[in-house]
């Protein structure tokens, strides 16, 4: 640390944040009680003035705030001021340690912030000329804005003052009791104190928002901040979000007995790192959400989203964990409920006119990247060990999210879903203001209901990771359920449903409780076919026998069956394909295209279609050149067969496009919905498909792209970024790789700029790889955490030398073993690639 005239300066730039540990937060939840903050902070330009009041309990006599601003300037402790050798002394690795009292304390402290460089803290971003200020403190960056205890189960009331430039919009957890203007320039905002949050939850923005006031039928505040360029787009989709809320509302509050909360619920379409962030009353959602026009898919993803986000001002910010090894049962229970809301709200009269997605196809599609995660050997159980706050980062992936919520989903279906909610009434009447634990939830439903052993269920399905493969294998003429274990190596108890399709096409429904390795099924001669968990309770992989498939196969089409069916059929056979390797890729191309057909159900096509595109990116160029051309003729005839296919068939046909009449066909589609004003991504989505084709474009062609590009640009500047990369000279490449080396490249635009270069059909594809794998060890070495990551999950190459690949994997794994969830991904990635590649025929 260095000592300036006006303060000490955090000189600690090796160390980003404080490195609280599991232990010292208990301890110190402990020895804190009755927390309140008030702050006063003043925008400068880059700089941020701050004053913080901490009024606490204390039942120790020595405590640690986090800090790791830029400058603390005095710190005052129980009216004792101390000199600026203490501050030296005692600011150490992002951590103010001060003696205190045994009773009430008052700390003072006089300090100064910059602006976050990362995705987290207080973040400042500009976008069409206009300044924008988010925070985003989870899971512990809010010690980067102020002093404080920064660790999820030491709740506060958190009372703000803020000045800012007077042409700014100020927004927190609560409303502003008074605006009033303190100089020429700015303005300062007074906002009332929050309810007890945990710090991860404060909420701080400001900048140039547009707003839109509603209040909601239920007598609830919500205004719709937006960036100036999202305004109109905001404005138009004003009236469906105002629908959503309301009949959100009208769920939640009546499912858990319990009013809502909190004083205000405003929603911020702003850029960040997430969809969403619940923070009480300012709700952050990622502007790409919203849409001057939705399609059933948009409309779904948006209302899941905001009913996910609403359900945790409830099981989240009421009642929060206490730390970050239980986020699993937060945010899986979010994803649930948020699905079995909009099941609900989508039938309200206020929404009948508006077509969603089905729900339970969604919900399968969902969990099932939980699965492609889960298949990994190196994956983690869905509770983790948490060791410290930093890697609470770690926890946000798909087997907390995605496999979270399909285990959970399961429970519910054991206990029964009246009585679950009773439960959960219960819990977040008990432990509302405070803080809870997976423990807490978990002894309720063992008080409360004795389907299930919670404790067994806890072990085989939260503690240990990995999923089971359920097969059906004869002995004699018995058919005989057969449980294995894909990945780790437990034997689970799986409640499940079976369809048995007889050979007159009658229907028979078989409930079976699987708790050992085999289970019996019935004899052989009863079924045609044999469908395992048709109706997706359980969490595991479903497998068909010989028998079964060769029916499927054969009848698929013919079948008298609902779409949630045809779909979970699909999906077994996938994953047959995708995960087990037991049936071929190009068997499962061919039965798929061959199964698409003029009545095909739009939700069933959409689901073909994305499986198919998963197959064949994780094809080689010549695979991909094979069979492109054959999947793009069958999408094209479907158009002409069934109108009402296009839209989703135009989403993804550009993907398979590799002549020049294929390209001819892209064009005209494009004009189409140049004249009809569609949405603008889709012209996002065929002009990346169409950039590394450019040598196939006639004349006219490229004349068109130039039209389509222009008019592109001012839309998304994300393709503007990829497609910039994706035209990237030799030089520039070279260039960009030293601007990563010394880390000067924008952050912000590393992911849409590895989108760029990372492509085969690049024409400087094989420099890339050369360039790529002579720098990712000193790449590792010199960036941040969050840009290491990206560099790997975005950047590492999905075509070249499986060999290659692997070797480098394993020297960063020994290098850096701190990366290694991340590598044993990648290593799976291109392990899963080279099966498929090998399986194709």
């Amino acid at each position: 640390m260095l000592q300036e005239q006006n303060g000490i300066r955090n000189d600690e730039k090796q160390i980003k944040y404080a490195l609280l540990s599991k232990d010292q937060a208990e301890q110190r939840s402990m020895d804190i009680d009755n927390c309140q903050y008030t702050l006063d902070l003043i925008v400068e330009n880059e700089i941020i003035m701050g004053m913080i009041l901490i009024n606490f309990t204390c039942y120790s006599d020595h405590i640690k705030l986090d800090f790791c601003g830029q400058q603390i300037q005095s710190v005052k402790v129980n009216n004792n001021e101390w000199s600026l050798d203490e501050i030296v002394k005692n600011w150490r690795k992002h951590q103010l340690s001060i003696n205190t009292i045994k009773g009430e304390n008052c700390i003072m402290i006089a300090f100064s912030i910059q602006f976050s460089e990362s995705e987290f803290g207080l973040i400042k971003y500009t976008q069409n000329q206009s300044t924008y200020i988010i925070s985003l403190f989870c899971p512990n960056y809010c010690h980067s804005c102020f002093p404080c205890f920064d660790q999820p189960d030491i709740k506060a009331k958190i009372k703000l003052q803020l000045t800012c430039p007077k042409e700014w919009l100020a927004i927190s957890n609560m409303n502003p009791n008074l605006i009033e203007q303190c100089s020429e320039t700015q303005n300062q905002w007074n906002f009332a104190t929050t309810p007890k949050i945990s710090l991860y939850l404060f909420s701080l923005n400001m900048g140039q928002w547009k707003k839109i006031t509603k209040v909601l039928n239920q007598g609830i505040q919500m205004n719709l901040y937006t960036e100036q360029d999202k305004y109109i787009t905001c404005l138009n989709s004003s009236i469906l979000i105002q629908k959503c809320m309301e009949e959100g509302f009208n769920y939640y509050q009546s499912l858990f007995n319990i009013p809502f909360p909190f004083e205000k619920y405003d929603l911020i379409f702003c850029s960040f790192y997430f969809s969403g962030m619940e923070h009480p009353g300012a709700v952050l959602i990622s502007r790409n959400m919203i849409q001057n026009r939705f399609d059933s898919n948009q409309l779904t993803k948006l209302f899941l989203l905001l009913l996910h986000e609403l359900s945790h001002m409830w099981f989240g910010n009421l009642v929060t964990m206490k730390w970050w090894n239980d986020l699993w049962l937060n945010e899986a229970f979010a994803v649930y409920i948020s699905y079995e809301a909009l099941a609900s709200v989508q039938q309200q009269e206020s929404l009948k006119c508006y077509k969603f997605n089905d729900t339970k196809i969604h919900y399968l599609l969902y969990k099932q990247n939980g699965v492609n995660l889960d298949i990994n050997s190196h994956s983690h159980p869905i509770e983790m060990k948490i060791e410290d706050a930093n890697q609470g980062l770690q926890a946000f992936d798909s087997i907390t999210y995605n496999k979270g919520s399909a285990v959970l989903s399961a429970l519910v279906k054991l206990i029964g879903f009246n009585e679950f909610i009773e439960i959960v009434k219960q819990y977040l009447d008990k432990f509302k203001w405070r803080n809870a634990t997976t423990n807490d939830l978990f002894d309720l439903i063992q008080q409360h209901s004795k389907v299930v052993d919670i404790e067994r269920w806890r072990r085989e399905f939260i503690q240990q990771n990995g999923i089971n493969v359920i097969e059906i294998i004869k002995q004699d003429q018995q058919s005989i359920l057969k449980q294995s274990s894909i990945s780790g190596n437990a034997i689970r108890q799986h409640y499940m449903n079976i369809l048995l399709i007889k050979e007159d096409n009658q229907m028979e429904e078989k409930q079976i409780m699987m708790t050992k390795d085999c289970h019996y099924l019935c004899e052989s001669k009863d079924y045609s076919a044999a469908i395992l968990n048709y109706t997706d309770d359980a969490y595991c992989i479903s497998t068909m026998d010989d028998k079964s498939l060769s029916f499927i196969l054969s009848n698929f089409n013919q079948l008298n069956i609902s779409n949630q069916i045809r779909v979970l059929i699909l999906n077994n056979i996938f994953q047959m394909t995708y995960i087990l390797g037991t049936f071929k890729v190009k068997y499962f191309l061919e039965f798929v295209l061959q199964s698409m057909n003029q009545d095909v159900d739009a939700e069933v096509l959409n689901f073909m279609i994305e499986k198919v595109e998963i197959l064949f990116m994780n094809l080689n160029v010549e695979q991909q050149l094979k069979f492109g051309p054959i999947i793009f003729d069958k999408l094209y005839l479907l158009i002409s067969l069934n109108i009402e296919l296009k839209e989703i068939i135009h989403n993804q046909i550009g993907n398979f496009a590799f002549d020049q009449e294929h390209i001819h066909q892209i064009y005209e589609i494009l004009t189409l919905h140049q004249k009809s004003n569609r949405s603008l991504m889709l012209l996002g989505r065929f002009l990346d498909c169409l950039f590394y084709k450019k040598h196939l474009l006639n004349q006219d062609h490229l004349q068109s792209y130039e039209l389509f590009w222009s008019t592109l640009k001012s839309y998304n500047p994300n393709f503007v970024i990829r497609q910039n990369a994706a035209a990237f000279t030799l030089e520039e490449l070279q260039q960009y790789f030293i601007s990563l080396l010394q880390n000067t490249a924008e952050y912000n635009q590393m992911e849409n700029m590895f989108k760029g270069i990372n492509n085969p059909y690049s024409l400087i594809y094989d420099q890339y790889l050369d360039i790529y794998y002579s720098n990712i060890k000193n790449l590792c070495a010199c960036l941040d955490q969050h840009k290491i990551l990206i560099v790997l999950n975005e950047g590492f190459p999905r075509q070249g030398d499986f060999n290659i690949q692997l070797q480098i994997l394993n020297e960063l794994e020994q290098e850096f073993p701190n990366l290694n969830f991340t590598l044993n991904k990648l290593k799976q990635r291109s392990i899963q690639r080279q099966k498929i590649q090998q399986s194709f025929d």
